[in-house]
Formats: C-alpha cells, sequence, structure tokens
C-alpha cells in the first residue's frame, strides 16, 4: 500500500519586505518601523532572498 502525503508547501512571504535594496536604503527610523511592526505582530515571518547586486 502506498500513501502520498501532500508536498510541503512555503509559508507566503511576508508584506513587509525586508530583502529589497530599496528598502535598507531608507533611513534608521523608517526601517525600524518596519522591524517593530514584525517583532510586535509576526516574530516568525518569511522573506525573500536578497538579490547579489
Amino acid at each position: 500500500m502506498t500513501i502520498e502525503a501532500p508536498l510541503p508547501t512555503r509559508p507566503p512571504y511576508d508584506p513587509v519586505n525586508v530583502s529589497l535594496e530599496e528598502f535598507w536604503a531608507q533611513s534608521f527610523d523608517d526601517r525600524e518601523k518596519a522591524f517593530k511592526i514584525l517583532r510586535d505582530e509576526r516574530p516568525v515571518s518569511w522573506h525573500r532572498p536578497m538579490e547579489a547586486p
């Protein structure tokens, strides 16, 4: 008997995108606001890998 298990799925990427160069070009205060959202609301979040420049 063969049992087929569903393939694991990845969680969706978080809308707070810390993977973009534009994110890191923002001021410290703007980045801190984004990180505060992640700390307060989504302590575990998934993000796209950063692209090489």
